[in-house]
């Protein structure tokens, strides 16, 4: 069975599409990902009786100061990079603790 040279073309285009489609994606650069990040590094501090609570107010704290500098869409620590969260017990007599969340924010609509 004889192809046309309509169908050909046809063909043709979609293989030149679909290998063009693939080499642009393959030139994109590695960083890509990371180009709708912020640069600067944010941290907030927070204290609790226990590791959990001081984890989760700290997140809290975080999230609220980026979504006051950058807005809404970058308020997520679940999307930031370089993220840590440290904690200490600076006053044993009560034990209570200060973490500290720190992280770049990124925008969660990629």
């Amino acid at each position: 069975m004889e192809m046309s040279n309509a169908s050909k073309s046809k063909v043709f285009r979609a293989v030149l599409f679909t290998t063009a489609l693939a080499a642009g994606f393959a030139a994109l650069p590695t960083d890509h990902a990371h180009a709708l990040c912020k640069s600067d590094v944010i941290e907030r501090s927070s204290g609790g009786l226990t590791e959990r609570f001081a984890k989760r107010r700290a997140v809290r704290r975080w999230e609220r100061e980026v979504k006051g500098l950058y807005g809404k869409s970058f308020a997520e620590f679940g999307y930031a990079k370089k993220t840590s969260i440290t904690c200490q017990a600076p006053d044993k007599i009560y034990n209570n603790l200060v973490c500290t969340a720190k992280g770049r924010a990124c925008d969660k609509q990629r």
